[in-house]
């Protein structure tokens, strides 16, 4: 039996076991998120301004940085990547 809506996934044998649970939902859960407007454009000589009026990059830090994507929701650790590199930069 499955449940509703789910497709070639065989949910009460998965659900048996707490590992089996743990398994499927780490091969088949993923999230939809999309980030945006996470970059303001402004004056260079802004500490808050990433991109110039010409869009051209003046400083970013984001997730791209890390060496493998988070298993959790990376937004935390990317404000916290973030939040180190301006006060290694405002020394």
């Amino acid at each position: 039996m499955n449940a509703p809506g789910a497709t070639g996934i065989q949910f009460p044998a998965a659900v048996e076991h707490d590992t089996a649970l743990d398994e499927l939902l780490l091969r088949t859960v993923t999230d939809g998120q999309h980030a945006t407007s996470t970059c303001r454009m402004g004056s260079p000589t802004s500490a808050t301004t990433v991109v110039d009026p010409r869009c051209r990059v003046l400083h970013v830090v984001d997730a791209s940085i890390f060496p493998t994507c988070p298993r959790a929701n990376p937004n935390l650790v990317t404000i916290a990547a973030a939040e180190l590199m301006v006060d290694r930069l405002m020394r």
